[in-house]
C-alpha cells in the first residue's frame, strides 16, 4: 500500500496537483526533499511523513514556521488515515491510498487548475479521530421497565 498527497486548494506557484510518497518522506520547500512544494507558506524543512512501529502513517512537524495541521488542529506528532485533511502553512492536501508507486512524473497543474478558485477549507465537518473509547458496562435491569420495553 503506498500513499499520496493530493492538493485540495489552489495556491499560485504549486505546479503539481500530487505527489506519491516514498516513505519516510520530508516535505518543505527544499528541493532535496522528497516533497518539494515550492510556496511561501511552507518552511524549508515543513514536516515529515513516516510509518510508526505500527505500520500506520504518521506525521511529524519539523519546527516549521506556520504549523503542520490536520483537520485544522495544530499537531506536533499524529497518525493519518485515508481521507485526512492535511494543512501545511496555506496549503491544503488529502491523503490518498494508491495501489501502486506512480511509474510516470506526478501529473502537472494545467491552465484549468491554475486558473480555478477553490476556497480553502476553514473547517471540517468530518468527525474526528480520537482514542479507543470503553464501552459502557451492561446495566441490570430497571423494575420500572416492562418486559416489552426490553425488545
Amino acid at each position: 500500500m503506498f500513499y499520496r498527497l493530493v492538493l485540495v486548494n489552489t495556491e499560485k506557484g504549486i505546479d503539481q496537483d500530487s505527489w506519491t510518497l516514498e516513505l519516510p518522506a520530508t516535505v518543505g520547500r527544499g528541493p532535496e526533499l522528497g516533497v518539494c512544494i515550492n510556496h511561501e507558506s511552507i518552511s524549508r524543512t515543513h514536516c515529515k511523513l513516516f510509518l510508526n512501529a505500527h505500520d500506520a502513517l504518521t506525521v511529524r512537524d519539523l519546527g516549521s514556521t506556520n504549523g503542520t495541521y490536520v483537520h485544522d488542529e495544530r499537531v506536533t506528532q499524529t497518525t493519518l488515515m485515508p481521507g485526512d485533511i492535511l494543512q501545511l502553512g496555506s496549503v491544503t492536501l488529502r491523503i490518498e491510498y494508491t495501489s501502486e508507486p506512480e511509474k510516470s512524473q506526478p501529473r502537472k497543474r494545467t491552465a484549468a487548475h491554475l486558473g480555478a478558485t477553490q476556497p480553502m477549507l476553514t473547517q471540517s465537518a468530518s468527525v474526528r479521530r480520537s482514542g479507543p473509547q470503553p464501552i459502557p458496562a451492561p446495566q441490570p435491569p430497571s423494575a420500572e421497565k416492562k418486559w416489552w420495553q426490553f425488545w
